[in-house]
């Protein structure tokens, strides 16, 4: 009964430590599933139209024919609105939204879709590019494209052109890409020569000075093998495809905070509902996580 009573007085004295923080804000004490969406037909990307309130999926349709992959609609409250909107696709995986453009990465080239008449408008060929993948853009304009199997970043010019950027093995594959004050930021899935991505090493994070091209490595060593890096707090969110790991990054201090599937691709997190919606390509799934707080 000591012990009982003991144990019981320790939770509250941390759970009231917890709350009752220096800031007075509430801290987060873990993630809860709060929908999941089956039945997609490989879902890689999700993407926030803050505009149309709703989210675009990149249907990757593996083991399908050229042409049967699509892009689907979502609500943030988690029900498909279309579940294969623009269709003829690949394999397509990032997904970037500027203005009434929805840019698509797919296999070698980077597709241009008109929102709202519901067509591709350009498709850019990649020359060299091998597995495009995230797609990101800069305060004018330009858009990025990471090629994973390369280690190469494409960028996509006003002009309409679209070459190769940035190629250097040290960027360790990169994947996830976030543009911020000039800065670009890099979710690496870690380094192979082989064409076997499941053998890679670890990636980290980094951080590319998009002026001179320069970059650093930001995060430790062997954080995982990242996906989707997204904005959040003072720092982003991170993605492990094949641990199905998510994690926050800040200062360089990586914490897991969700334990999902293999397969944890391009997440995104959406302030105004403070969720996390995280698509999981092998089951067909799009799961979404909001936090609980004390």
């Amino acid at each position: 009964m000591k012990f009982y009573l003991l144990t019981t007085y320790l939770l509250v004295i941390s759970i009231l430590f917890i709350s009752c923080n220096d800031d007075n804000e509430p801290r987060v004490v873990q993630w809860d599933l709060v929908w999941e969406i089956n039945d997609l037909p490989n879902p890689e990307s999700v993407a926030f139209d803050k505009k149309r309130n709703v989210l675009y999926v990149s249907n990757q349709k593996l083991g399908g024919e050229n042409g049967e992959a699509s892009i689907g609609i979502l609500s943030p409250n988690g029900t498909i609105i279309e579940k294969e909107w623009i269709t003829g696709m690949d394999e397509p995986k990032g997904i970037l939204i500027i203005d009434d453009k929805l840019y698509v990465s797919d296999k070698t080239v980077l597709i241009e879709i008109d929102i709202p008449s519901a067509e591709i408008i350009n498709e850019y060929e990649g020359e060299g590019a091998q597995f495009l993948n995230d797609v990101a853009k800069d305060n004018t304009g330009n858009v990025y494209v990471s090629d994973m199997f390369t280690s190469a970043i494409y960028r996509l010019d006003k002009q309409g052109n679209f070459k190769l950027w940035l190629q250097d093995e040290n960027l360790q594959n990169p994947n996830g890409l976030w543009i911020e004050d000039n800065y670009m930021y890099i979710s690496a899935w870690g380094s192979f020569d082989d064409q076997n991505p499941l053998g890679a090493s670890k990636g980290t994070v980094l951080k590319i000075n998009m002026a001179n091209k320069s970059f650093e490595q930001i995060g430790k060593d062997n954080i995982g093998h990242l996906d989707g890096i997204h904005p959040y707090n003072n720092g982003f969110l991170l993605s492990d495809w094949i641990e199905g790991k998510i994690f926050t990054f800040e200062n360089g201090v990586t914490t897991k905070i969700i334990d999902t599937e293999q397969g944890s691709g391009d997440i995104v997190y959406l302030t105004e509902n403070d969720i996390i919606i995280v698509p999981i390509a092998p089951t067909g799934k799009v799961l979404a996580f909001s936090p609980i707080k004390l």
